[in-house]
């Protein structure tokens, strides 16, 4: 490819080890022939003859007939798939779709039509040749059959510039366009481009690659001998002229013993030591005066074209502190937490959290778990179902939270439309409950059901089989175990918490527990003193889980309306 680097998309295409070389009409194709022949004969590239085919008007491509009237499927290659039977295993799906796909361009919808066929091919779905796959595959061998052709643009009329390119091809444009831009900055000198994309390393390093990455066009050749150059003498203000006294260059700032043409800064003598590591003549300064500057350079740090003193860093730091562009950058971490307000519950099923587990691997038709557990107790209750939508959640709440403990003050869940509809708002209504909403992408908000989610998740995996699809029958062992282990939060297991006597106990228990965590968590947090009027940034927790390059997580700012007794703000 290298070879014909300068012909690609002008006469000829290439493949591998074949090529092909083209033209309008007669008198331009053998135009074009001449130049790779004679490209060939310069390389002394050798061309088998008897597989060589001039001055042709059709022939096959890589199973495409190309023709003046465009490109077409070889229908010697579709006759064997059209006498293809139903396929009766995965193997033979694989073939026939591998055979397919192979002239899928000229299928529109490929891929949504052999959807049935593709979910064959998944592991833990039972092979069933259903009417859809039949359907999708004799609709597949039609249109294979009576396949449109593709004909190439007719370029005389005007084309819209290539908007879309991938992550590689935009980057490699990157670097392009900063060659282009700063080539006269480059010219003679070694540059070294620093990437962390594995695929530009790859294609740089590579000798064979699309015109489209790697350009072939020597326009102007860059020279060996590095170009001569001038130093020029750029001023701002009298302030940031550079002194130079080691070199005999007129700036306008010689001293002279005894007087001076110009007031030179107070900077000067310093940035001088502190680049050239040179000191003033003796007829300029004193001893003293040397030895002071030795001491003051200590303080002072030299970054062309800046000095800067040490104190000056806290300053600057400070400053970028304050700057509004500068707070919109950067994330958060554990320490900036709010401190944490426990949920004290003095009634034993009085509080109830809820949420939905899955979806998990099919088991008996389900495929969620749907979890509620007491605050006090601890104790859970959970059921398997095949969907997550309110019609589940309002039967399990008859059926397994009011007809048994009775009915509840409030229930804990998220803000998913499983919990939050109509339904489930008609439900408490009659019942007299306090639906309360956990705030969203922060599960702490009802932390007890996630805990108690995980544990139940922990448990299963180590008792399902591999094929994990006995799930829902070891659900209700799961939930023995998890009943009769012994909590730390109340000193004692679920279980026995349902003697009366042991809820004293138990809340004391609670009590104490909560209080060490509260201790553990807010011991390291940056203590905030947030007052009403003051303006914050919000920090979009949605953007912790998805973030996006170049995008702030932070928005505002807000002015604070109010501050709440539990350390909640308005805003």
């Amino acid at each position: 490819m290298s070879i014909f680097s300068n012909l690609l998309e002008d006469c000829i295409e290439i493949f591998m080890d074949d090529f092909t070389v083209y033209g309008d009409d007669f008198d331009q194709g053998l135009h074009s022939l001449n130049r790779v022949l004679e490209r060939c004969r310069q390389k002394d590239l050798v061309l088998n003859f008897e597989k060589c085919h001039f001055m042709v008007t059709e022939g096959i491509v890589l199973g495409h007939i190309v023709s003046s009237r465009g490109i077409e499927v070889d229908l010697a290659k579709i006759a064997v798939i059209a006498r293809l039977p139903y396929p009766t295993n995965q193997k033979e799906i694989r073939a026939f779709l591998g055979h397919a796909g192979f002239y899928r361009q000229f299928i529109k919808d490929f891929e949504k039509i052999a959807q049935p066929l593709a979910r064959l091919l998944q592991n833990e779905v039972e092979f069933e040749f259903s009417d859809a796959c039949k359907a999708a595959f004799q609709f597949l061998k039609d249109r294979l059959i009576s396949s449109p052709i593709i004909r190439a643009p007719d370029w005389n009329h005007p084309f819209e510039a290539q908007k879309k390119y991938d992550v590689t091809e935009k980057e490699m444009i990157s670097v392009v366009f900063a060659f282009e831009k700063f080539r006269p900055y480059l010219l003679g000198s070694k540059v070294i481009v620093y990437t962390d994309h594995a695929t530009i390393k790859y294609l740089l390093a590579k000798k064979e690659s699309k015109p489209r990455l790697i350009r072939g066009d020597n326009e102007e050749a860059i020279p060996d001998a590095f170009p001569e150059e001038h130093l020029c003498l750029i001023e701002s203000s009298p302030e940031c002229r550079w002194i130079n006294q080691a070199e005999g260059v007129d700036q306008g700032n010689h001293r002279s013993k005894g007087q001076n043409t110009r007031k030179e800064p107070w900077f000067a003598d310093m940035a001088n030591y502190l680049v050239t590591g040179e000191l003033p003549r003796r007829d300029e300064i004193t001893r003293a005066q040397k030895l002071k500057l030795k001491s003051d350079s200590r303080y002072f740090y030299w970054d062309d074209p800046y000095l800067w003193k040490w104190g000056q860093i806290k300053e600057a730091y400070e400053f970028c502190k304050k700057c509004p562009r500068c707070q919109l950058t950067g994330g958060i971490s554990t320490r900036d937490e709010m401190p944490q307000n426990p949920i004290i519950v003095c009634e034993i099923f009085d509080v109830w959290g809820m949420d939905f587990m899955g979806p998990f691997p099919k088991s008996e038709g389900n495929l969620y778990i749907l979890v509620a557990v007491d605050y006090v107790s601890k104790w859970i209750e959970a059921k398997a179902t095949r969907t997550c939508e309110s019609r589940e959640v309002a039967k399990f709440l008859k059926s397994n939270i009011f007809t048994r403990y009775g009915v509840p003050r409030a229930i804990i869940s998220d803000q998913g439309t499983h919990f939050v509809n109509k339904t489930i708002e008609a439900l408490m209504r009659k019942y007299g409950v306090n639906h309360r909403l956990s705030t969203p992408y922060h599960p702490q908000s009802n932390g007890q059901a996630e805990v108690s989610n995980r544990e139940i998740k922990a448990i299963l995996e180590k008792t399902v089989n591999p094929t994990r699809k006995d799930w829902s029958r070891r659900l209700e062992d799961a939930l023995w175990a998890y009943r009769t282990a012994f909590k730390m939060s109340i000193g004692m297991s679920p279980y026995r918490l349902e003697l009366e006597k042991l809820r004293l106990d138990a809340y004391d228990s609670a009590m104490w527990y909560k209080e060490k965590t509260k201790m553990w968590h807010d011991k390291n947090l940056r203590r905030k003193e947030l007052k009403v009027g003051q303006k914050v940034l919000l920090f979009q927790s949605m953007l912790k889980l998805m973030p996006g390059k170049l995008r702030s997580m932070w928005i505002g700012p807000y002015t604070i309306v109010a501050v709440r007794a539990n350390g909640a703000i308005e805003l």
